[in-house]
């Protein structure tokens, strides 16, 4: 009869612990156990490529857009009562808080930037899930097909 799985223990892969994870009524097994065989360079470069793609094209970072107000006053830079008073209790004035006021984010984007992002991550994905099953299948294999 095989020993059942002890608490959760650590066992060191190149000098870090790794938590062990557990199968009910089989052996303990870890993160090295679950890697092993795959390629993990080429999803490293997935994942590094995945990532830094939008900003090499230069279809991220929208920057900031800066707003002209005709006049330096609460009310010229479409502040009402309650946001003067919250600025005021901030300790600035209308001159001193306009740089932050006439400073906005630029939320733009374009339909293929998006569309172009949205099939990498899926195409990602689907490779990463079709690796992952070829090796869940043989690790179950080599688990449990004795």
């Amino acid at each position: 009869m095989p020993e059942r799985p002890g608490p959760v223990g650590r066992r060191a892969l190149g000098g870090a612990a790794v938590v062990v994870l557990l199968v009910p009524l089989g052996e303990p097994f870890g993160v090295d156990d679950v890697v092993r065989g795959q390629n993990l360079g080429v999803l490293l470069v997935l994942v590094v490529a995945s990532l830094f793609a939008p900003v090499y094209f230069g279809l991220a970072g929208g920057g900031k857009t800066a707003i002209e107000f005709a006049d330096k006053t609460w009310a010229g830079m479409g502040q009402n009562a309650t946001m003067q008073a919250q600025w005021e209790k901030l300790g600035y004035t209308p001159e001193t808080a306009h740089d932050m006021i006439a400073s906005r984010f630029d939320y733009s984007f374009s339909l293929p930037a998006l569309i172009v992002t949205a099939l990498v991550v899926i195409v990602y994905f689907v490779f990463v899930f079709r690796l992952s099953a070829k090796e869940y299948k043989d690790v179950i294999a080599e688990r449990f097909d004795r």
